[in-house]
């Protein structure tokens, strides 16, 4: 039988730090887990690496847990590819594990989940936009791509903390405060890397309703 749902990661397969939230839903039958840079080299990576600040920044996690940039126009080909590739296998749904924006993607049969548009009309509907919202983002250069998703949004604050880097309890302590001062009417954790114990310590700190991409999107799918 065929894996019902591929999930495309923008960095490398197997992601070990969203895979426990997706596997809350999915049987291990039901996924197919690969990476747009699974098959390339270390020079082959690093040449995919953004050459001026027009273009667009990604940012995701490898085999060995470290972080990489990326360009998006860089990467979007092979994206494309990997997406075409895995609807050939048979998968129904694809799961793309990346909040970036990419209107440029196609399915020729199979549902494509862009978790950005999902998110982003998810939250214009909520009172209508008439809320405060924090946003946490992997990367501080990442602000000017990010902050015009939520332009239907009465307020918006955001700070950046990347979840494909260790952190000191200083770092997570200074996410922490920025949220408890903004007093947020709901917090989003910006990215697929996000652990669910970040969002239980934001929301201990704030007590505000904070959203993980990935476990939002994960149940969203498992309804279909």
């Amino acid at each position: 039988m065929n894996p019902r749902l591929a999930v495309i990661t923008i960095g490398q397969a197997p992601r070990k730090d969203v895979l426990p939230i997706l596997q809350q839903f999915f049987s291990e039958a039901d996924l197919l887990h690969v990476g747009v840079l699974d098959e390339l080299s270390a020079a082959e990576i690093q040449a995919l690496a953004p050459d001026t600040l027009e273009e667009g920044l990604l940012t995701s996690k490898l085999r060995d847990d470290t972080s990489v940039r990326l360009s998006k126009e860089k990467l979007l080909p092979l994206l494309q590819e990997q997406i075409f590739q895995v609807e050939e296998q048979g998968c129904e749904l694809i799961f793309l594990l990346c909040t970036g924006t990419f209107p440029e993607l196609c399915t020729k049969n199979s549902f494509l989940i862009e978790p950005d548009k999902l998110l982003t009309a998810l939250l214009e509907q909520l009172h209508e936009g008439d809320f405060k919202l924090g946003v946490l983002m992997p990367l501080a250069d990442q602000q000017q791509e990010i902050l015009p998703k939520y332009e239907n949004i009465r307020e918006v604050v955001c700070t950046h903390l990347s979840p494909y880097e260790s952190h000191t309890p200083e770092k997570i302590q200074r996410v922490v405060a920025f949220f408890e001062q903004e007093q947020c009417d709901l917090i989003l954790l910006d990215c697929m890397g996000y652990s669910l114990d970040l969002k239980e310590t934001i929301v201990q700190a704030t007590q505000t309703k904070t959203i993980v991409s990935s476990q939002l999107i994960s149940a969203l799918l498992a309804q279909f």
